[in-house]
């Protein structure tokens, strides 16, 4: 029997590529210059079809998103401030897509929500951002981006019950990575997974040798039995199959 599966491979920090059921490639935050656990460098990216930035914070990745993007040909979808410093950066305005908070947009098949994360932009003006993205088959990926806990999550999965989630938990600051913030702990991503109701959770944004993945992990399986915890080294990439 042939199994058809979406990939979601975890860079470290909040850094994820993605393939899709019919091969559309997307990356999510690709910080891979600055990021100590990425297995990844830019030269080693190939192809991308679509690169969503949630916000313009160092360990997100807009440089490296910009310099991916213009190789391998991909869209760009980033908030107003972002846009306009890719812009500057010598980025093509034809290869965007809106990161207006609510709009969705569609490249190769595959529709990207724009949804708020409460969050600050740091340097840039504009919106922080979490995507939901819909595969080609309907399954869906709601990256949180860097949010604290907000009862705007509550709607996301009132309205739009996505099944898989990325969401930023940790209990303190990287030794490794002191820069990566740390706006919710796991105590209140598990207040999350339950608001949204994800049937598959991905903890991200945490120091992969702190156990807080784990410690999370277990706060899910003891609090929201629907869901299931998937803890991913950086590198590793977890096979949703569908059918």
């Amino acid at each position: 029997m042939l199994f058809i599966s979406v990939s979601i491979r975890w860079l470290g920090i909040s850094a994820f590529v993605l393939k899709t059921e019919k091969g559309v490639r997307i990356l999510i935050d690709p910080n891979l210059s600055n990021n100590p656990w990425s297995p990844l460098s830019v030269d080693d990216v190939d192809r991308a079809d679509l690169i969503l930035v949630s916000h313009g914070a160092e360990d997100h990745g807009i440089d490296d998103a910009i310099e991916i993007a213009k190789r391998n040909g991909a869209y760009l979808q980033v908030d107003s401030g972002l846009k306009q410093y890719a812009i500057k950066k010598g980025f093509p305005a034809e290869r965007f897509r809106s990161g207006v908070v609510g709009e969705v947009e569609e490249t190769s098949g595959v529709r990207v929500r724009n949804v708020a994360a409460n969050h600050t932009t740091g340097i840039f003006p504009g919106q922080t951002l979490g995507f939901i993205i819909g595969t080609e088959s309907g399954v869906g990926i709601y990256h949180t981006g860097d949010t604290a806990i907000f009862p705007y999550l509550k709607l996301v999965g009132e309205l739009y019950h996505p099944d898989i989630m990325m969401i930023n938990v940790s209990r303190k600051r990287s030794p490794t990575y002191p820069g990566m913030s740390v706006p919710m702990s796991p105590f209140e991503g598990v207040l999350a997974v339950q608001w949204v109701g994800c049937r598959v959770v991905i903890p991200m944004h945490y120091d992969p040798d702190s156990g807080d993945g784990e410690y999370f992990a277990e706060l899910v399986d003891q609090t929201a039995s629907w869901c299931k915890p998937i803890v991913l080294g950086p590198g590793e990439t977890y096979e949703h199959v569908l059918g």
